[in-house]
């Protein structure tokens, strides 16, 4: 998994970096297992993994708790999930596609990664993201146009942004 790529190589340089894996998967996939197969002790100490469906208090929590929510899909046409992090104040890194660029403003909501350009894997994002995120002053900005900028989309919005995303140019 991508994500655990960069989180292991992030942590060699950010040791105190935590990872936050919450939530069910849709087909029941047994991370835990499998992540306990794959890391060290000292790395699974660093990993705080709740693989079950979260009531709200716990999503509020955990987003609310996070600096960055990473959404490595491989394929998504929106993401319900990147829109509550927003809501709670929590940028985002999205993959880079026509259909999720428009849920962040580089930098200011999040980032975009893009896996087939080195300057911006997933990694390379996230090490950007942990960078721009040091100063608290400008945490707390970005936290507050996260929140500003999920709570301006409205669904009427939402058929502009599905028939923009339909109707732009393929790439590839």
């Amino acid at each position: 998994d991508k994500l655990l790529g960069a989180f292991r190589t992030l942590r060699q340089k950010h040791t105190n970096l935590k990872l936050l894996v919450a939530g069910a998967t849709p087909d029941n996939t047994d991370y835990l297992g499998t992540l306990h197969e794959e890391l060290s002790e000292e790395e699974m100490a660093s990993i705080v993994i709740g693989d079950r469906f979260l009531d709200p208090a716990e999503i509020s929590l955990c987003l609310r708790a996070g600096d960055i929510a990473v959404l490595p899909y491989r394929e998504a046409l929106t993401s319900g999930s990147a829109i509550l992090a927003l809501s709670f104040g929590c940028p985002v890194i999205l993959p880079d596609t026509v259909a999720l660029r428009h849920l962040t403003h580089e930098g200011k909501t999040g980032w975009l990664f893009n896996p087939d350009n080195e300057k911006q894997t997933l990694e390379a994002v996230i090490a950007k993201a942990l960078s721009e995120s040091r100063n608290p002053v400008t945490r707390a900005r970005r936290r507050q146009a996260a929140e500003t900028f999920a709570q301006s989309q409205a669904w009427q919005d939402f058929n502009a942004v599905v028939t923009a995303a339909l109707n732009a140019p393929r790439s590839g």
